[in-house]
């Protein structure tokens, strides 16, 4: 049975992007049901949550849009909006714009006025805040990527750059036990 786990995100970060592509592997190999979960790292850099109210900003932009699609049309959605996001900013590698974006939502089909309309409702935001919010008081999230078990116990990263290097599920049993320990805080080893 798949164990319930929240997976915290800016869509620019290209970790939580790596991260997301093994989460997925547990998600299909049926080990983890996701949650996917919204954090703004404006939010943290600015130290404002008036950082989303920047409809310049790219990242305001698609977390605002990702947080409608979710509650219009469901998690799954909300997810492949933001596989494809990535794809297209992640892997090539190219820099997340507004422009990006509307062309990214008319692509999935969404609508050409996606992106306007979840900037001009401010539910949107509080959507994105909610999540936020529960990340840094829960567990003290500080950045992506964010896991959190349905225990409510959770952890920044694992930060993965190869997911094809690991084995998804054998990796999986070591970050869920990490997770579980109480005295754990942070592994880390410098990266290229």
């Amino acid at each position: 049975m798949s164990e319930p786990i929240g997976f915290f995100y800016d869509p620019r970060c290209p970790w939580a992007w790596r991260t997301s592509k093994w989460v997925r592997q547990l998600e299909e190999a049926e080990i983890v049901l996701v949650d996917w979960r919204f954090f703004s790292l404006s939010v943290i850099n600015d130290k404002t949550e008036d950082a989303l109210d920047d409809v310049e900003d790219p990242g305001a932009a698609a977390l605002r849009t990702l947080a409608l699609v979710k509650e219009t049309t469901g998690n799954q959605r909300s997810d492949d909006l933001y596989k494809t996001i990535g794809e297209r900013t992640h892997e090539v590698p190219r820099r997340l714009t507004n422009a990006l974006l509307r062309e990214v939502v008319k692509e999935s089909g969404l609508g050409d006025d996606l992106v306007d309309r979840a900037l001009a409702d401010a539910k949107t935001k509080e959507d994105v805040l909610r999540d936020h919010r529960t990340a840094v008081e829960q567990v003290g999230a500080f950045g992506v990527p964010t896991i959190v078990l349905e225990s409510g116990k959770g952890i920044f990263g694992p930060v993965i750059d190869d997911e094809g290097a690991v084995d998804a599920a054998e990796l999986w049993t070591h970050v869920h036990w990490l997770i579980d320990k109480a005295g754990f805080y942070e592994l880390k080893r410098e990266r290229d």
